[in-house]
């Protein structure tokens, strides 16, 4: 995190390698894959569970801004529902 304000504080052009190297980007394509990659990455999306990628996405956002206790605490309500559903997908 302390990199990604870096380099959103001063500005400085960044480079895909550099992104991916750095981990601010979890892959890199050709402009000419481009879409071709993302839409893989669609269609893995949509094959997982709405509600598990919801929840993750909830707790990206707010586990952060918690002490690891209370980021914990949020992770167990959530995780009930997404193992369930994790579950059923399975079964």
């Amino acid at each position: 995190m302390a990199k990604a304000k870096e380099i959103a504080m001063l500005g400085e052009p960044l480079g895909a390698k550099e992104a991916y190297r750095i981990g601010l980007v979890n892959k890199v394509a050709p402009p000419e894959e481009f879409m071709e990659e993302a839409m893989t990455t669609a269609e893995e999306l949509s094959k997982r569970s709405a509600k598990a990628i919801e929840a993750v996405k909830k707790i990206s956002l707010i586990a952060p801004q918690l002490d690891k206790s209370s980021a914990l605490d949020l992770e167990l309500v959530f995780l009930p529902s997404y193992s369930r559903d994790r579950r059923e997908r399975y079964t």
